[in-house]
């Protein structure tokens, strides 16, 4: 009997030690699936991470590789004025032109560039390009694109030199035009054109050469010009238009070849601001090439005799120019373009055509100039800049002549 009982004794410790090994197999497996599922969230959330990365870097990268002469070169503000050189794609690649004229990046990622051999699209591994062909109506007006503009709801518009306005249909990949008509007074008032936005009403205005500035309604597609009228002092001081700029207040700014316009939206009527010689804070030039509001308010507006600053509550201007004994001035007074120019430190930096990159210092109220050194592989490739781009995570791009 007591080794029956043993037996069963045995039999019932040996089911027992079955049953918590299975219990233990079994918790084992819960625990080690539990592991792997939060194994693979974590995996999952970086490689979404990493696709995000790539997807920004791919953008980021679409200047890398264009261009043999304007291709941007990349600065970021704690790179202390180092600028990173990329290989090249010249025109044996299939680049149409060398010079950059502008260049914007569209809601899905591709970067634009306006350029006088067309319209350049990069997607950060190839390009594709645009031009004119006469045999499709729906091709580009022109090879000579001038100003880009991404407008609210994500559509693409591009300026010609003398081709009217093109709209971008992406499910086509064609174009809408917009020309002059020389019997239609609500058509374009030219077709050579210059500077493209959009203000906060979603109206898109156009500036001309020669013809004023043109202010689209999209839902008629009709225009209304404003132009120079010498029996109307309240009208446009000049029809050559290079910019046309918002500020956070929403008032309007013209930059044109007589002075700079501020635009009243309920009178249509223009302020002017010119320079005068008797007055120290006038513009301190009428040939206004750029405009830029940076975010602590200051208005900046670059003529072709140095920088200046708009005080809005007492109308009067603070002149930044050329001075010989202060190497934190400027030392050159032409500024042939501004945009979207401060970096996510706060600098304020400034393109020149012939004496190379100014960054301001808001704090210290003092310049840094950056110039080509032919001793320095890590400086400015060339002194003439062309207009500056900010892209999406922060970093500054600066076309010019030379890469």
């Amino acid at each position: 009997m007591y080794k029956n009982r043993l037996k069963n004794h045995k039999y019932c410790h040996q089911n027992i030690n079955h049953r918590q090994t299975q219990l233990f197999v079994k918790h084992s497996i819960q625990i080690l699936l539990f592991i792997l599922f939060f194994w693979q969230v974590l995996v999952t959330a970086a490689l979404g991470e990493n696709r995000s990365f790539q997807t920004e870097q791919k953008a980021v990268e679409n200047l890398a590789n264009l261009a043999k002469k304007p291709t941007p070169q990349i600065l970021r503000s704690r790179d202390a004025g180092k600028f990173t050189k990329f290989k090249h794609i010249t025109s044996k690649d299939g680049l149409p032109e060398d010079r950059v004229w502008n260049i914007v990046q569209d809601n899905d990622g591709f970067m634009w560039f306006a350029m006088n051999g067309g319209l350049i699209r990069y997607d950060g591994n190839g390009m594709k390009i645009f031009q004119h062909d006469p045999n499709n109506p729906g091709s580009l007006s022109s090879d000579r694109s001038r100003d880009l503009l991404i407008d609210g709801s994500g559509t693409l518009w591009i300026t010609t030199w003398n081709a009217g306005l093109n709209k971008y249909v992406p499910s086509t990949e064609s174009f809408t035009h917009y020309y002059h008509d020389p019997d239609n007074p609500q058509s374009l008032s030219s077709d050579a054109l210059r500077a493209i936005h959009e203000d906060s009403q979603g109206n898109l205005w156009i500036g001309t050469l020669g013809a004023g500035v043109n202010k689209l309604n999209q839902d008629t597609g009709k225009f209304i010009r404003y132009q120079h009228d010498s029996k109307n002092p309240h009208s446009l001081i000049n029809n050559d238009v290079f910019k046309i700029y918002e500020d956070r207040e929403g008032v309007l700014w013209i930059a044109t070849y007589g002075g700079l316009e501020r635009f009243d939206y309920e009178t249509e009527r223009f302020t002017h601001y010119q320079h005068d010689p008797n007055d120290p804070h006038s513009l301190s030039d009428n040939v206004v090439r750029a405009i830029y509001e940076d975010s602590r308010g200051n208005l900046w507006v670059g003529t072709q005799n140095g920088l200046n600053t708009l005080d809005r509550e007492t109308q009067k201007f603070t002149r930044y120019q050329y001075n010989p004994d202060d190497i934190n001035k400027l030392n050159n007074n032409t500024v042939f373009t501004v945009s979207a120019v401060e970096d996510d430190a706060g600098f304020v930096w400034f393109a020149t055509w012939g004496n190379g990159l100014y960054r301001f210092d808001p704090e210290t109220k003092t310049f840094t100039h950056y110039e080509h050194n032919s001793g320095d592989p890590y400086s400015l490739s060339h002194d003439n800049t062309l207009p500056l781009y900010k892209d999406e995570i922060g970093k500054l791009w600066i076309p010019t002549e030379r890469g």
